[in-house]
């Protein structure tokens, strides 16, 4: 048998799911919704942690940016006095 490189992820999901317990019904709900694009709790406050975790990492990593400009500011203006 040659696995269909478009589904052999899909299959494989399904058998991770039912190995970890899931039933039928439940595997067939969780496809049917990310299809449509229905998300559950869950996932969506993982999304959000996610999110809240890059934002305080790109403002601390602006803040960064602002301080090693204004250092180097500072050593350009002590040089060339």
């Amino acid at each position: 048998m040659i696995p269909d490189p478009e589904t052999a992820g899909i299959v494989q999901r399904i058998f991770e799911l039912t190995a970890q317990g899931m039933g039928k019904q439940r595997i067939c709900r969780l496809f049917e919704n990310r299809e449509k694009g229905v998300i559950s709790e869950k996932t969506y406050c993982m999304m959000m942690k996610n999110y809240e975790n890059e934002q305080t990492s790109l403002e601390t990593d602006i803040v960064k940016s602002e301080e090693v400009l204004a250092k180097t500011k500072q050593t350009e203006a002590n040089v060339g006095s």
